[in-house]
């Protein structure tokens, strides 16, 4: 592992102690300061846009980006990256999304923000894909080689091959610093929404935390605190092979798929006519809209992911760094150890569950395939009575509804 890089460990604490700043009074507070970290970005991309299409090659590298090699879609493989791409880039099973909807009032148009989350999001990646490709190609023209030579994947192409790339601009020193800026604000955004649910499920789950004074905020000091000590194994000398492991078997990968197929199931087959139900109540939809919901939860998502994992398993690969640096066998096994510690609890507990219950076997298998109680009653609630469900701070109401949206 080598020493603790000194600079950059004091940058993770500073890091953390902004992020702690930024989330510490809840998600209205954190919405007030994304108003910012999430449009700077925007903007500071498009600056990058307009400056890298006046290079010299700028178009080679933008003709790389944009031309497409149809033979690689006859790939598996590509599609297995795409598919964890997705995952992450939209936060799927990781409860982010489900937690920031709880916030909303019941009537809201959760289908509409969900498509216009779409759009959002994929149209930042494919627009980002100009400012990286026009400044790759001009760096490919001055070194006289092909824009494929100089691209890279992974965290090399954004700490390594673009910063190199910038450095060859005039006033270098701007363009770095409004490029690790962006990266800043971007990974800010992410930082808060992932903490917010992970905080906010706990504190929910365990609500006499906030009965004491400041409860709350120490709570979230102390999460903060840990897993700023956690990253300090990122800031030693060897901290990339640690970073790249972690981001090859917890980030990406085939965890996340295996957790979105059993979502999936769950959401499919236990709870997607009352989701469906609850979901045209919200809309004022009539009984038998959004229909083409109840076949994709079922049969298509499921399906399709379930081909995702299994492809995933037969073409594993030891992990590498850099396609040259291969982890030995230990480093392999702590990051199945690492990929499976998110997994295992759903088999652990419906285990538990089926051992704890009460009646006969088949009973009790037929209980845990069930919503709980709680939801059936929420599912019956009156929607037009939002009062009931507004959310300032935690309320019994709005966990509870949590399940519904």
């Amino acid at each position: 592992m080598g020493n603790v890089q000194w600079p950059i460990y004091l940058c993770l604490v500073a890091v953390w102690i902004l992020c702690y700043f930024c989330i510490w009074k809840g998600v209205r507070w954190t919405a007030k300061i994304v108003y910012f970290t999430a449009t700077a970005p925007i903007i500071m991309i498009i600056i990058m846009i307009v400056r890298g299409a006046t290079l010299d090659g700028a178009a080679n590298g933008i003709t790389y980006y944009l031309r497409p090699e149809i033979h690689k879609l006859a790939n598996v493989k590509v599609w297995m990256a795409a598919a964890s791409q997705v995952i992450f880039s939209y936060g799927i099973c990781f409860g982010a999304i489900v937690n920031l909807g709880s916030y909303n009032k019941i009537k809201h148009n959760l289908l509409r923000d969900s498509l216009f989350m779409l759009v959002v999001n994929s149209g930042a990646s494919f627009m980002s894909g100009f400012a990286v490709f026009s400044v790759l190609g001009f760096m490919a023209k001055t070194q006289n080689t092909t824009v494929e030579a100089v691209a890279e994947s992974g965290p090399g192409l954004v700490f390594l091959v673009y910063p190199h790339a910038l450095s060859l601009l005039p006033l270098p020193q701007l363009w770095c610093a409004l490029f690790f800026l962006t990266l800043i604000l971007l990974g800010f955004d992410s930082q808060f929404v992932f903490m917010e649910s992970w905080t906010s499920s706990v504190l929910d789950y365990f609500p006499h935390i906030q009965s004491f004074r400041f409860g709350k905020e120490l709570f979230i000091a102390t999460v903060s605190f840990i897993f700023c000590v956690v990253g300090i194994t990122m800031t030693t000398e060897g901290g990339i092979y640690v970073f790249n492991l972690m981001d090859t078997f917890a980030a990406a990968g085939w965890s996340t798929t295996t957790l979105c197929v059993f979502e999936a199931l769950a959401g499919g087959w236990i709870g997607g006519d009352a989701y469906l139900a609850c979901l045209r109540k919200i809309l004022n939809r009539g009984p038998r809209a959004l229909l083409y919901f109840k076949y994709l939860w079922r049969f298509i998502t499921p399906a399709s992911l379930t081909i995702i994992v299994i492809c995933n398993v037969y073409f594993y690969a030891p992990a590498t760094y850099n396609k040259v640096y291969v982890y030995p066998t230990w480093a392999q096994g702590l990051g199945l150890l690492i990929a499976c510690s998110s997994i295992i609890w759903i088999p652990v507990i419906a285990i538990y569950h089926l051992i704890t219950g009460t009646g006969t076997f088949q009973s009790r298998l037929k209980k845990a395939c069930q919503l709980p109680g709680y939801v059936n009653e929420n599912l019956n609630v009156n929607l037009k009575s939002e009062s009931e469900i507004s959310k300032s701070g935690v309320n019994v109401a709005s966990n509870e509804l949590k399940e519904l949206i």
